[in-house]
């Protein structure tokens, strides 16, 4: 961190500054002092804040009022930031409220007390109430209206200080005793604040100040945010007033004032110590960040500006202001760049987090940086060292660790290698304890400790011949020299330092630790390519050659080290040491005096000027030239054959870039770092980097534009050969001229290949206005020249070719839009789409880059974006478009995990890999076209994959699962089996909703029969083995103990089973509605399904719905057939059953006894019946039927007859109601199980009654 003073502003009448506050919201700086002072300023700032940023220096006074209403010295000044109120008081006590109106400062509340002097006032965080006390013990709060709240007087107290919690619900109030009492925000008195010990020790006699900070919390989890003053130097940091454990901080001087910053993360501290006056800036951890001496002979008070890069100071009759540069983290890759930035939560927590900005396409990237440390690059990599977690430590440590000889409790370090634009590429984990320091070459990265360094060879990704920096060097030469000097031991023992290797024979491309001293610490490191400079405290610098950082010299300065910095061929080494002093060291001058290489650099008498150097950058194309940042100054110092020239410096204000080209690169880091936290959108990072150029190109560019003098540039450029870009500079300005002469001559001496090319083709146009076209283009001024080729030249064609060249497809595409009589005008449409289409793309703009896809058929890459987009049904479309088989094949994974099987099987076949359209099949259980692909392909391993699914299935019963799968796989036969399986338990169960679920068993072997012979009929095939008639006459159907006497009935008619159950229910349906002869009709169906129903079932509900419907004949032959089952049958019957399910004879025999029993009963009900109702026919037929003729013999029947008794014709049963179809022309068939009903009855059905599929 460093302060420096930029500006001061002097108070009319050489009135002293006693207060002075500056409004953090409205950004008015209110100062107080002698005579009745009081000013309000406020400076001038321009819309584009980060521009204006980059000069402080031209700001001027917007608002520069005097307010004239108080008679004595302004003893404190304080805003309310909320209602933007200006409170002010004076030596008689005299408070006065000022609002802000109109652009000028008017009273608005004036309170004189007039009985003693005002010493402390505070308003609270929102602003609402404010608290005042008196010299005489008075208290008064009163809100922001005016109201008084609450008063109070403590007697034979004198207090001088006062502050509100955050919340508003305590005031601590200062005595001049050096105690704070505490009292609740309605006045009551809670307690006394304990202070240190220490404090009383050391015999504080005032109380200075009580600063908490209002955007923190009271919490004792969070950060210490209330600070005490003393008078003696001892401030006091707590986390709230009943803090006990407090730390203490010795500042050495007088404390004249104290004041938080805007976020709480540091605090100014004013004072003097003598007759010299200091500032000095902490954290909030008690760190002491910076110090800087004051001009004057006595500064009373100090303020922060919002943002934190300012500090306004009253000194005497001045307002000086400070600019504050802090460390901030951050790095100028060669195309973007990285910084560290602070959030703050709702609970005021600090969040990091490192942010990546591109500088040509300005996008952002962010990423988390919690446990941030270090961060160092090199052209475009960037290395970022974090400490890792516990959890995480642990689970990486024993895999990737080097030393495994690290114990479990020690913390671990992960070195992260990202690329310019934020992309992770490559990360290395170290044990290396307390890790400060980083830095890195173009295949190294180095980090130090306190007494350590580790180095990790790190893989390029990039050819290293690209960049020039690594021309000179040869790595086989210097690999083969350090190894040399690494067996000499005496050179690693030499110096006060002692050098300790922790390393085994390591290889250039190995990760190694070297232990550097045991009683110094290190206080800064630099590498380039050729050696590594480690800085300690002592003033000892130690110098390694790489690869192997073998110790090869020492070097001495009479101060501590802080920064570093090598030139590009590692000859010079520049440095700053804590008090901001600047040196130069060249390895290759020789000492006098010790015989040796290696001297340091006299910069003759301009060393007292250069004693507030904060930054520095050595010029990345010459080794003579360096850049200092000195206060708001830059100074570029020429050091050509060993002489140190320093050119005149440059008034600027920002942070150090680059040096190239003889051209200074700065950003305003800090003011853009500040727009991001104000959330402000459309941020343009080119907008806060601003190119200086260095003295020599100003001077060189006057005496060619200005003095027109071109044999004065030659002469001038001659004149300094240490400099070879000059010949740049005049090679681009004659062009701009269009004097081709001077610019071959001066692209000659810069041997510039590339522009000597472009002059031959220049010579050749003679057009001028072309000419100047073509060298605004040639020195990328595109803009400009398309301009020219537009309206100069009327040449559109040219226009799009330098935009396509330049990469500019939006104006491509703008001007082939305007200009659509262009030769190939659609050829450059399409490939202008297609560019524009990659490019979205490239940078996850999905929408757009669909949106010119779709314009050209692209439909190769559109596949790619509806991935990403997931638009799933676009994507299907695109199955039977896309050509690519890399393509298909991952729209046909990515369909198959969504679990369209059809589409992404068409896919896999389109990329001819049918083993995975198999596959896929499998896994979404579409077993039936899975063998089918599995037939046409001729693919392996199906049938095997289908049992292992069929006996995981029946390992969990789930039967209904495996028929669906044996459906799918076209295996009729075990679908078969297993349903006839299922119908066995079934009536082997007593269960009411046996009959139900019969049915839909039986109606389900229907079902798949119909399938079957659909799918037979489809395919062509008639091979007697595939139809399910004989597939249900094989025997190995009914395996696992089926009947073998549903054999021939099943293969008679399959559909026979569900018509059993479905009249069966139909029945006793009727029956519960009251619709007796609807039910009789059923049940007399029910005499040709005694395959499937017992005896007892049938007849049972036939002479029980017979009797309802008081038809007393049928009632009666019923009761005859129920009383007519002998034991004898009924043994054969049991028998079977008995051998079939493996019943006992025990239950044979109770069940016989059960059934006489019921024989029994069926008599007794028949004599109870018959005494009462004759079952005559005659008699019972007149009641509840009429006669209808056949239509096929004419014979007259009851309507409910199933076969006409004379020609033996069998009517159709009607699934809606029972009733026989005896008419033909009223008889209605379903489409899939071909059973009839009537038509008036079927009209309000919506669904086959017996199938249920949808009419």
């Amino acid at each position: 961190m460093f302060l420096h003073l930029n500006k001061k502003i002097s108070i009319p009448n050489c009135s002293q500054v006693r207060c002075i506050a500056w409004s953090w919201e409205h950004e008015f700086i209110a100062c107080g002092g002698e005579a009745g002072m009081l000013k309000v300023i406020k400076l001038e700032s321009n819309v584009n804040q980060h521009q204006t940023s980059k000069n402080d220096l031209s700001k001027n006074l917007s608002v520069n009022q005097t307010l004239e209403s108080h008679k004595a010295t302004v003893e404190s000044v304080c805003w309310n930031e909320k209602f933007q109120k200006l409170t002010s008081s004076d030596a008689n006590g005299t408070i006065i409220v000022w609002m802000f109106y109109k652009g000028m400062w008017y009273e608005e509340m004036v309170n004189n007390r007039q009985k003693s002097l005002v010493t402390g006032m505070a308003w609270t965080h929102d602003g609402n109430k404010i608290c005042i006390v008196y010299e005489d013990g008075a208290i008064i709060t009163g809100s922001v209206d005016g109201s008084r709240l609450w008063g109070k007087e403590l007697k034979n107290i004198s207090l001088n200080q006062v502050e509100w919690s955050p919340d508003g619900k305590i005031i601590l109030i200062g005595t001049k005793d050096v105690e704070i009492h505490v009292f609740d925000h309605v006045g009551n008195f809670l307690k006394k604040m304990s202070l240190n010990h220490t404090v009383v020790a050391k015999a504080a006699e005032k109380l200075i100040a009580i600063k908490w900070f209002k955007n923190g919390t009271t919490s004792n989890h969070y950060p210490r945010r209330l600070i005490i003053a003393f008078d003696n130097g001892v401030i006091q940091l707590m986390r709230n007033e009943s803090d006990y454990n407090a730390k203490l901080i010795y500042c050495e001087m007088g404390i004249t004032s104290i004041e938080w910053n805007y976020n709480g993360d540091m605090f100014a501290v004013t004072g003097s110590t003598g007759n010299k006056n200091f500032i000095k800036i902490y954290n909030d951890q008690a760190q002491l960040l910076t110090v800087t001496k004051i001009p004057g002979n006595e500064v009373y008070d100090c303020s922060w500006e919002k943002n934190s890069r300012k500090l306004v100071l009253a000194v005497d009759s001045f307002m000086y202001f400070a600019n504050l540069k802090c460390r901030i983290s951050w790095c100028f890759l060669s195309n973007s760049i990285a910084f560290l930035r602070n959030n703050f939560d709702d609970e005021q927590k600090k969040k990091r987090s490192l942010m990546f900005w591109e500088l040509k396409t300005n996008k952002r990237n962010e990423r988390s940086a919690d446990n941030f440390i270090q961060m160092a690059c090199w052209h475009h990599y960037c290395v970022v060292v974090d400490k890792m977690d516990k959890l995480q430590s642990n689970n990486n440590k024993n895999n990737t660790l080097e030393n495994n000889q690290s114990s479990s409790n020690k913390d671990v370090y992960c070195l992260n290698l990202y690329n310019s634009i934020g992309t992770l590429i490559d990360y290395h984990l170290t044990d290396l304890q307390q890790i400060k320091f980083c830095c890195m070459n173009s295949n190294r990265v180095i980090v130090a400790s306190d007494n350590s360094f580790y180095v990790w060879p790190f893989k390029q990704l990039y050819n290293a011949n690209s960049f020039k920096s690594l021309a000179f060097y040869s790595d086989n030469l210097y690999q083969e020299l350090t190894q040399n000097i690494a067996n000499d031991n005496d050179l690693m023992a030499g110096g006060s330092v002692g050098v300790k290797s922790r390393r085994q024979q390591q290889s250039s491309s190995t990760s190694f630790v070297v232990v550097v001293t045991d009683n110094d610490n290190i206080s800064c490191v630099t590498v380039s390519e050729k050696f590594f400079i480690v800085g300690f405290e002592s003033g000892i610098i130690n110098q390694y050659l790489l690869p192997n950082a073998s110790f090869i010299n020492k070097i001495q300065l009479d101060a501590s080290p802080s920064r570093m910095a090598l030139n590009k061929n590692s000859t010079k080494l520049a440095l700053t040491d804590r008090n901001s002093r600047f040196y130069l060291y060249d390895f290759e001058a020789n000492n006098e005096q010790t015989w040796t290489e290696g001297n340091w650099i006299e910069i003759s008498n301009t060393v007292a000027k250069l004693t507030d150097i904060w930054d520095f950058k050595w010029e990345t194309d010459n080794n003579d030239l360096i850049v200092l940042l000195e206060k708001n100054k830059f100074i570029v110092i020429n050091l050509y054959k060993g002489g140190v020239k320093i050119l005149d410096p440059i008034l600027f204000d920002g942070y150090l870039c680059s040096f190239q080209q003889l051209s200074i690169q700065t950003i305003a880091l800090d003011q853009l770092i500040v727009d991001i936290s104000n959330h402000l959108d459309n941020l343009d990072v080119n907008d806060y980097i601003v190119n200086i150029p260095s003295h020599y190109v100003n001077e060189i560019k006057n005496l060619i534009n200005e003095k027109d003098s071109i044999t004065d540039a030659i002469n001038y450029a001659v004149k300094i050969p240490e400099l070879p870009s000059l010949w740049t500079i005049v090679s681009n300005e004659c062009l701009k001229n269009l004097d081709i002469e001077t610019a071959y001559l001066a692209m000659i001496k810069n041997r510039d290949y590339k522009g000597l090319q472009f002059l031959k083709r220049l010579n050749r146009i003679k057009d001028l206005n072309l000419k100047n076209a073509e060298v605004c283009a040639y020195q990328n001024h595109i803009q400009q020249a398309e301009s020219l080729y537009l309206q100069e030249l009327d040449r559109p064609d040219l226009a799009v070719y330098l935009n396509k060249m330049n990469g500019n497809f939006e104006r491509v595409r703008t001007l082939l839009e305007k200009y659509n009589n262009l030769a190939n005008h659609d050829k450059e449409m399409k490939e202008c789409y297609m560019n524009l289409g990659e490019y979205y793309q490239d940078n996850y703009q999905w929408q757009q880059a669909i949106r010119y896809y779709e314009k050209i058929n692209a439909y190769d890459q559109l596949a790619e974006c509806y991935i990403s987009e997931q638009k799933y049904d676009a994507l299907v479309t695109l199955v039977d478009k896309v050509n690519d088989e890399k393509i298909l094949l991952q729209m046909a994974m990515f369909l198959e995990s969504l679990g369209f099987c059809k589409d992404s099987v068409r896919a896999y076949i389109r990329a001819n890999n049918f083993e995975m359209a198999t596959n896929a099949c499998v896994k979404l259980s579409e077993w039936k076209m899975a063998t089918e692909l599995a037939n046409r392909y001729k693919t392996k391993n199906v049938d095997m994959l289908l049992e292992q699914y069929i006996q995981h299935l029946e390992t969990d019963h789930k039967y209904m699962e495996m028929i669906q799968v044996y459906r799918n796989a076209n295996m009729i036969d075990k679908a078969v089996a297993i349903i006839i399986k299922l119908i066995d338990e079934t009536k082997k169960m007593d269960n009411n909703d046996g009959a139900s679920l019969l049915k839909k068993l039986h109606l389900l072997i229907g079902i798949i029969y119909e399938e079957n012979k659909l799918n037979n009929q489809n395919s062509g095939r008639n091979n007697k083995h595939e139809t399910l008639d004989e597939l249900l006459s094989q025997n190995d159907i009914f395996a696992n103990g089926t009947d073998q006497q549903h054999q021939p009935i099943i293969s008679t008619d399959p559909w026979k089973g569900a018509e059993a159950y479905h009249f069966y229910l139909l029945t006793q349906r009727n029956l519960y509605r009251g619709k007796y002869q609807l039910a009789m009709n059923c049940a007399l169906h029910l005499q040709d399904y005694e395959e499937y129903l017992t005896v007892q079932q049938i007849y049972s509900l036939l002479a029980l719905a017979a009797y309802a419907n008081k038809c007393y004949d049928i009632c009666s032959k019923a009761f005859i057939k129920l009383e007519s089952i002998d034991n004898e049958q009924q043994c054969k019957w049991n028998s079977c059953i008995n051998d079939l399910f493996n019943v006992n004879t025990t239950s044979t025999i109770t069940t016989m006894a059960n059934e006489e029993k019921k024989r029994i009963e069926y008599e007794r009900m028949a004599v109870q019946i018959f005494l009462k109702n004759s079952p005559d026919e005659n008699s019972s037929s007149n009641n509840v039927s009429t006669n209808i003729s056949c239509k096929f013999c004419g014979q007259s029947i009851p309507e409910y007859s199933a076969t006409c008794p004379k020609c033996q014709t069998k009517f159709h049963a009607c699934v809606a109601t029972g009733k026989s179809i005896i008419d033909q022309r009223k008889n209605w068939t379903c489409k899939r199980c071909r059973h009839h009903a009537i038509q008036e009855e079927i009209v309000s059905y919506t669904n086959c009654p017996l199938c249920h599929v949808k009419i």
